[in-house]
């Protein structure tokens, strides 16, 4: 029997704090409905033309979360996303055209305006070397949000960053003391 390949929400960024040094995907509520998709793993890279002061983040890989909880919210477009792995590189990442060169061409020359793709639209190479991110994303040298705090609001989203150490006790206590949300199926 063939084991199922994990399904990979892509998409191309303009800004950083969405999602928060904590994990959480939708805290700003950017990316609205796309982040109710079915998928097993995002990765967040950095567009060609990020927003004034997010220049650093273009053509980066800026994030990977897997395993997804999803949390229903109240005064949000979409769930709010948390994961049981989580890494944040923001500008630090790795250029994505050093570490998946076919993923880099099909998102950023055949298919330029393509901001959010799932895996199951990538070839198999470009498929492979998005798994490889995933695989190797603990290896990947992480942002540090204490040295680069930048609180900044946008049009899109609804609240500021709020910049503090990322520390694993963070995330676990933030996955104890969801206030305004539940994990789906809970009311």
């Amino acid at each position: 029997m063939q084991k199922k390949q994990p399904r990979i929400l892509i998409y191309k960024r303009t800004h950083t704090g969405d999602p928060d040094y904590k994990g959480r995907f939708g805290i700003n509520d950017c990316m609205g409905k796309v982040r109710n998709r079915n998928y097993d793993a995002v990765i967040g890279l950095g567009g060609k033309r990020p927003w004034k002061g997010f220049s650093k983040i273009a053509y980066r890989l800026n994030w990977v979360g897997i395993n997804p909880i999803k949390h229903k919210c109240r005064d949000r477009r979409g769930k709010l996303v948390t994961f049981s792995k989580f890494f944040l590189y923001n500008e630090d990442g790795l250029f994505i055209k050093d570490i998946a060169p076919k993923l880099y061409q099909y998102l950023y020359v055949s298919s330029p305006y393509r901001r959010i793709v799932m895996s199951e639209s990538l070839s198999e190479e470009a498929y492979h070397e998005a798994f490889n991110i995933l695989e190797s994303a603990h290896k990947y040298p992480i942002s540090n949000p204490l040295s680069k705090c930048r609180p900044k609001t946008s049009n899109m989203c609804k609240k500021p960053n709020h910049c503090m150490q990322l520390t694993a006790e963070s995330v676990t206590s933030f996955a104890k003391r969801r206030k305004s949300c539940a994990p789906s199926g809970v009311s």
